[in-house]
This record gives structure tokens, sequence and C-alpha cells, in this order.
């Protein structure tokens, strides 16, 4: 939910790095980000139960 909005508060084309610590949450947040028309870029680990995962604001046409 706070990936949501704080994508609707951003310009479009920006990335947004989501830092998650639940495991569900590295699929659940790229799904919702999909789902809003916006591109995720990457997933990556960066601690044992850590992960970054980036969104680009979808563009409007």
């Amino acid at each position: 939910v706070r990936s949501k909005l704080k994508l609707e508060d951003m310009d479009d084309g920006q990335v947004l790095r989501v830092i998650v610590d639940y495991p569900p949450a590295i699929k659940n947040v790229p799904q919702s980000a999909i789902n809003e028309g916006n591109e995720v870029l990457g997933i990556k680990q960066i601690e044992e139960r850590a992960w970054e995962i980036y969104i680009r604001k979808r563009e409007k046409n």
C-alpha cells in the first residue's frame, strides 16, 4: 500500500526503490505494481531476509 501511494506522488518515468523484509512481498509488491501499469525493473536480495524492488512509474499517454 505504501509503495502504491508513493508511486501516485511521483512523476512519470521515475524509479521507486522499495525495501521489503517479508518474503510474500517479493511477489505481492511487483504484481500490484504491474496491475497498476507500472514496470518492475528488478528484484535484488540485499540481506538474508531483505530485498530491494525497483519499479518505474508508468508514463501516461
